[in-house]
C-alpha cells in the first residue's frame, strides 16, 4: 500500500486484494478529506501493490509510482491525481520498479524516485542504486547513482525551503543540493538509521542505528537522535525514549513536531511507543499507538495538525492491522499532548504478503549485523 498526503487530505493506494484468489491486488485509492470529514475512493490505472506515494502539496498533486501487477510484472506507471480538480493522468518511470522510496522538492518541481527492485520473481537481497529525478515543469529526467548499495530500502527526507534531499541508511549517505544542482556525500559511520525533517526549522533528524555490539542483544537499536541544522551547522545530540527497528517517521511543521513510531526489536517483538520531538521546547516525550506494530505508513494533515499511522504488522500474532491511529497536536509553543481519536478501517495488504516479507527481513537483519560488527561509533559533523 502506498500513501501520500496533502495539507487537508490523505491517500492510501493499492495493496493486496485478498488471500484467495492469490495475486489479486487492489486498484483502490482510499482518500480521507479532512475538510468534509468524509472518505471517498478513486482508482489507480491498474491494480498493484508495493506502490510508492508522494505529493506536491501546494499544487494538490499526488503521485503513486511503480509496484507489482496481478501477473507479477513490475510496473513503470506513475498515476497522477490532481485532487482538487478531480483529474487523473499517467506518467512513466524510465525503468519499472517496486518497493521504491520517493521524495520531492515541490517548489523546484522535482520528484526523486529512489532505489527499488526491478524483478519481483527473482529473490534478491539488494536494492537498485538508481535515483530517477523527474522535473515536473520541464518534463525532463536526470539520473543519479547512490554511492552505497543497500539490502534494505534507503531512508529519505527533504528540506524544501533550504533545497536539500537526503538519501541514506548506510555509513555514507547522498545529499542533493538544489541551488547548484549538485550531489555530495557524507560519511556518518552509522547504519540502519531513519531520517526525518522539519522544513520550517531547517532541521534534519537521524534516529537510531543498528547496534552491532555483541553485548547489546536486548537493545539492538541505539537510542541516538541527531538533530542537525543545515543552515547553521549546529548539531544537538538527543536520546530517544525507546529503541526500535523499522520505525515509521512523520513531521508536522506547523506544530514543530517529529514522530518516530512503532517498530520491533531484534526478535520482531513489536512496540506501541512513539518518540515525539518538540522543536519549540527541544525535548522528547512519549506517545502510544493503539496497538503494537511495525511496517506502518505515516502521513500528515498539516492544515489540521494531525499525523496518521496506518496499518502495520504484529509479528507475534501474525496479525495485519487495518487500523489508522490519528493523533492531534496542540498549537505551536504550547505544552503539546497527543490525543487518540476513533480509528478508521481501510484497505491494506494481507497477512500472507507481510509474513513473507518479515521472514526475509529477519534474515537480512542477521546479515546486516554481521556486516557491521567492525564499525566505529564516532563521527564528525560540518555544514553541508
Amino acid at each position: 500500500m502506498g500513501s501520500a498526503s496533502l495539507p487537508d487530505a490523505v491517500f492510501f493506494a493499492g495493496g493486496h486484494g485478498g488471500i484467495t484468489p492469490t495475486n489479486v491486488f487492489s486498484n483502490t485509492v482510499n482518500i480521507f478529506n479532512a475538510n468534509t470529514n468524509t472518505w471517498e475512493n478513486m482508482n489507480l490505472s491498474s491494480p498493484r501493490f508495493l506502490v510508492t506515494g508522494i505529493s506536491f502539496p501546494d499544487k494538490g498533486l499526488v503521485f503513486f509510482a511503480g509496484g507489482v501487477t496481478n501477473n507479477l510484472q513490475v510496473s513503470e506507471t506513475i498515476d497522477v491525481i490532481d485532487f482538487y480538480r478531480k483529474q487523473q493522468y499517467i506518467l512513466k518511470l524510465s525503468i519499472p520498479r517496486y518497493q521504491m522510496n520517493v521524495i520531492s522538492l515541490p517548489t523546484q518541481g522535482l520528484l526523486f524516485f529512489v532505489s527499488g527492485k526491478t524483478n519481483y520473481t527473482i529473490v534478491s537481497n539488494s536494492f537498485s542504486r538508481l535515483v530517477e529525478i523527474y522535473n515536473f515543469y520541464t518534463n525532463k529526467t536526470e539520473f543519479h547513482y547512490l554511492v552505497s548499495s543497500y539490502i534494505l530500502p534507503p531512508t529519505c527526507t527533504s528540506l524544501p525551503s533550504a533545497g536539500y534531499v537526503f538519501i541514506g541508511g548506510n555509513t555514507t549517505f547522498d545529499i542533493y543540493i538544489s541551488k547548484n544542482n549538485t550531489w555530495t556525500t557524507y560519511n556518518l559511520e552509522r547504519f540502519g538509521y531513519t531520517f526525518s525533517s522539519l522544513d520550517s526549522f531547517n532541521l534534519l533528524f537521524i534516529a537510531g542505528e543498528i547496534n552491532t555490539s555483541s553485548n547489546n542483544q536486548e537493545a539492538p537499536y541505539s537510542y541516538d537522535l541527531d538533530v542537525y541544522n543545515v543552515v547553521t551547522g549546529i548539531l544537538i545530540k538527543k536520546q530517544l525514549t525507546f529503541s526500535s527497528l523499522f520505525m515509521a517517521s512523520a513531521s508536522l511543521n506547523s506544530s514543530g513536531l517529529v514522530f518516530f513510531a512503532g517498530g520491533a526489536d531484534i526478535n520482531f517483538i513489536s512496540t506501541d511507543n512513539i518518540n515525539i520531538y518538540n522543536a519549540y521546547q527541544d525535548e522528547i516525550f512519549l506517545g502510544k499507538l493503539s496497538t503494537a506494530r511495525f511496517f506502518m505508513n505515516a502521513v500528515t494533515l498539516e492544515k489540521y495538525g494531525y499525523v496518521l499511522f496506518a496499518g502495520g504488522i504484529n509479528y507475534q500474532s501474525l496479525k495485519i492491522y487495518q487500523t489508522i491511529d490519528v493523533y492531534g497536536t496542540c498549537p505551536p509553543g504550547s505544552s503539546n499532548k497527543t490525543l487518540t481519536i476513533q480509528p478508521k478501517q481501510c484497505s491494506i495488504c494481507t497477512p500472507g504478503y507481510f509474513a513473507y516479507q518479515s521472514i526475509v527481513i529477519f534474515v537480512l537483519l542477521e546479515i546486516i549485523v554481521h556486516h557491521m560488527e567492525q564499525m566505529h561509533q564516532y563521527h564528525h559533523w560540518g555544514v553541508f
